[in-house]
């Protein structure tokens, strides 16, 4: 009975090749080609956002507009002749008309002695105008980011594509020559295939959620003034004291002029009061497409183990290590809008990349003999593959090729 080879010896397979031919060994050739199906691999992303990372924002921050300017009211008042009432009295035109012409008047009234000053011949008055100088509309707009910008989520996919198998045949035993009932063979195997289908489509993936603040208040600017209204006494000697009042333009009295020699500001009281407020909320929202097309070309060897109980039957197991090129392109698209559905910004981006990477596998299968150089495969098992990344704009795809694996194969040896 021939024995298994060493799988631990490096050199083995170098040597095989080299001896078989001197040997007298009975090798053959054989061709196998078919369809195989993958499953359960998965597509994963760790997104961001383009919206976070450029700074686009749903609105302007900041205030617009500002406080009214606060100023002394008009005054309205030329300093001509004619009656004005005052906090502390009034004066008055004349009842004569001769006063009249000559610019003077007895019709008055003041109330403190304060206001009389003998010395300079005058008589002060004090009054009081007030009002609303301006108002005006002040917004103020907070925008501030609602939770963190950036979105995850994976899903499972599946491919399909066609694999041929180039196989030599290292050695058996033959039942002839050991009295067994059993055949077993060794083989070594070389194999290349390609998978298609392994895409993956996101939809509407929220990246960056905002929310804006508008406030809006109108305020309005008050402001009141005292003015001392200075009247001539015509040096009068005996002016009466206060409290003195002249109710009757046409009385008798002691005279002053009727238009004030001046006027002027004694002191002002500015005032701002919000006379309305109003808040408004809205939102905008940051949305990802992202679709994903992925396939695979895989080269690998490895042993195969047959176990032919039965002579149209045949059971084998096939480990193998595997070299995978894996071939993504992503297109990726972030559109901002506003609750409104106005667009604000929108990013395009696209990737197109390949790698190299190691895996291995192992494949569990029956042999259904045919004909004398044709037979049938079917088998499954399950391939592991080290993961590749993608990078498209923020975001980081990572592809994972490895999942359960069913195999069917049309085959013909040599």
């Amino acid at each position: 009975m021939k024995t298994q080879p060493s799988l631990n010896n490096r050199f083995l397979v170098p040597a095989l090749f080299l001896l078989l031919p001197l040997s007298g060994v009975r090798a053959d050739w054989f061709f196998e080609a078919g369809p195989y199906y993958r499953g359960q691999m998965k597509i994963s992303v760790d997104g961001g956002s383009r919206a976070a990372d450029t700074g686009a924002n749903a609105a302007t921050p900041g205030i617009r507009g500002g406080l009214p300017s606060s100023g002394v009211p008009a005054l309205n008042d030329a300093g001509g002749s004619g009656f004005r009432s005052f906090d502390n009295g009034y004066v008055g035109p004349s009842g004569w008309v001769w006063a009249q012409n000559a610019g003077i008047t007895q019709f008055f009234g003041y109330q403190t002695a304060d206001q009389y000053d003998a010395g300079a011949d005058t008589l002060s008055f004090t009054g009081t105008t007030s009002g609303t100088v301006g108002s005006s509309t002040r917004t103020s707009t907070r925008v501030s980011n609602v939770g963190p910008s950036g979105w995850n989520d994976s899903k499972r996919t599946n491919g399909m594509g066609l694999i041929g198998t180039l196989g030599y045949r290292l050695g058996e035993t033959d039942p002839e020559e050991d009295g067994e009932e059993k055949t077993h063979e060794w083989s070594l195997l070389f194999r290349f295939g390609w998978l298609e289908g392994m895409g993956a489509t996101f939809r509407n993936r929220s990246a960056l959620r905002q929310e804006v603040v508008r406030r809006s208040e109108t305020n309005t600017a008050s402001s009141s003034a005292s003015y001392r209204y200075t009247y001539d006494t015509l040096g009068n000697p005996f002016f009466p004291t206060a409290p003195y009042a002249m109710t009757d333009p046409g009385g008798v009295g002691p005279l002053i002029a009727d238009t004030p020699q001046s006027i002027d500001l004694i002191s002002r009281t500015d005032s701002l009061s919000p006379s309305g407020a109003r808040t408004a909320l809205s939102g905008a929202t940051s949305f990802v497409d992202l679709d994903l097309d992925v396939r695979a070309f895989t080269l690998q060897a490895g042993p195969r183990w047959l176990y032919c109980p039965e002579a149209a039957v045949s059971l084998y197991l096939q480990p193998a290590v595997t070299l995978n090129l894996i071939d993504a392109t992503a297109h990726r698209t972030e559109t901002f809008r506003d609750d409104n559905g106005r667009r604000i910004a929108s990013w395009h981006d696209r990737a197109d990349d390949q790698a190299w990477r190691w895996g291995g596998g192992i494949q569990f299968g029956a042999r259904v003999t045919l004909s004398d150089h044709w037979y049938l495969n079917g088998s499954g098992g399950y391939e592991w593959v080290r993961s590749a990344n993608l990078d498209v704009g923020p975001d980081r795809v990572r592809i994972d090729i490895s999942g359960y694996q069913l195999e069917l194969a049309l085959g013909r040896s040599f």
